[in-house]
């Protein structure tokens, strides 16, 4: 036998999709849940204990906190009132609440008003009894970081007796609520952050398991507002089950709140430049210190390397006795360089080895070895947006003249020097 006339315990069962068996007290992390306003009928108090065993775990996917049951109801008529106390907006409490409840309330993550909207059940033989209802869940996000949802769920079940329908019923809004749950934008906030090392480092949930690589980046949002960007976080190092990122920049402090979206990029970063090269040419010929340049490009992989890289590179030197050359100058060159990231400040120091080659003019035919040589250099970066950087570097490159006859033609002399340059960083 159900026990009949008790105030509305099947929407107490039903609160049991968000709640853990017992009361704890809330704090920062914790989801609140009113008790739902009364519904049309009442399916019994067995009916709550039998959706509490099945529904505790609803929330385990949440690692911030604990489901905790208010024992308050909120009318629908005042949803308005109650969102001005979430909000600081109702001074003079015009919502009458159990005292202290409604600190308790700011200080959640999240509060969730349950509302029955629709409730039928039927007997269609003697062992065949279904039953059918629909639950409105309000959430709401006290300190308005996430937009207001309506969550509605329906469920349906039928069993040879009330019982047995009323179960069955839960069950199934317990599938379907679970569903919609785990998509809702205030749980789908990509990589939440589960630590905070200091200022610029902290721990996220996601590493090598979940596809996350070394510079990787994510963008801080508004949920509210995803255009309007709030901050960087790029992945310096990876974990089977964590990774760990450093804050570019950050209009908000960052907390386990924080709402992040991932990048979509190609994974490669381009770096075109002009540098100044100051050298000394101790020819007899050209006397003197003549000013030098070469104007390159560079890629670099964006992704999988946690703070040394390496690229390749191809740049064309323009200096003094060019016009003597038998051809058109280009470097190929590779190397590796190390990132320190201090904001959006970063310095990047970096070698790299190559060869000199002349292409052929046109009424040239074959593509001369003309030098071998390198650079070493420190470029000091800047981020002024998400995919751009400016540098300016400084450093020291030589490359020397291949003495052999066969290989360098005449007029070609060694070169190099102390290198001056800025160029801009492109991240794709």
């Amino acid at each position: 036998m159900i026990p009949r006339g008790h105030p509305s315990p099947f929407s107490l069962g039903v609160l049991f999709l968000f709640c853990s068996a017992f009361l704890f007290p809330v704090y920062e992390g914790n989801i609140a849940v009113f008790s739902p306003h009364p519904g049309l009928q009442d399916p019994g108090d067995e009916i709550l204990q039998e959706a509490a065993s099945r529904c505790l775990e609803l929330f385990a996917f949440y690692p911030f906190g604990k489901t905790v049951l208010l024992d308050f109801q909120i009318k629908p008529e005042q949803m308005d009132s109650l969102l001005d106390v979430l909000r600081g907006m109702d001074p003079e409490g015009s919502l009458e609440l159990p005292e202290q409840l409604p600190d308790l309330l700011k200080e959640a993550f999240l509060v969730i008003i349950p509302e029955i909207t629709d409730f039928s059940e039927s007997a269609e033989a003697e062992n065949l009894y279904r039953c059918e209802l629909e639950m409105l869940f309000n959430m709401v996000d006290p300190k308005g970081r996430y937009a207001f949802e309506a969550l509605t769920v329906r469920g349906k079940g039928e069993g040879e007796t009330r019982d047995q329908a009323l179960q069955h019923a839960l069950e199934d809004l317990v599938a379907a609520a679970e569903g919609k749950i785990k998509r809702l934008p205030v749980f789908t906030a990509s990589f939440q952050v589960v630590e905070i090392l200091d200022s610029r480092r902290i721990v996220l949930a996601g590493g090598k398991g979940d596809a996350v690589e070394p510079g990787d980046e994510y963008r801080i949002v508004s949920p509210l507002d995803k255009e309007t960007l709030l901050g960087m976080v790029v992945i310096e190092q990876t974990a089977p089950e964590v990774s760990y990122g450093y804050i570019l920049f950050s209009q908000e402090p960052v907390n386990q709140y924080t709402y992040m979206e991932k990048v979509p990029r190609l994974g490669v970063d381009l770096s075109v430049y002009g540098k100044s090269m100051i050298w000394v040419d101790t020819s007899i010929d050209n006397p003197g210190i003549p000013v030098s340049g070469v104007f390159g490009l560079r890629g670099f992989p964006a992704r999988g390397f946690p703070r040394i890289r390496p690229f390749v590179g191809l740049e064309v030197p323009v200096h003094a006795n060019l016009s003597y050359w038998p051809g058109f100058p280009v470097n190929i060159s590779a190397g590796i360089e190390a990132q320190w990231n201090i904001g959006r400040f970063q310095i990047v120091p970096g070698s790299s080895i190559g060869i000199g080659v002349l292409l052929p003019d046109p009424v040239g035919t074959d593509i001369l070895l003309s030098h071998v040589g390198g650079v070493f250099e420190t470029a000091f970066t800047w981020l002024f947006h998400p995919s751009f950087r400016v540098f300016f570097s400084l450093g020291y490159a030589g490359w020397f003249r291949i003495t052999s006859s066969s290989l360098s033609p005449q007029g070609v002399d060694d070169y190099g020097g102390i290198l001056l340059g800025i160029g801009l960083r492109i991240r794709l």
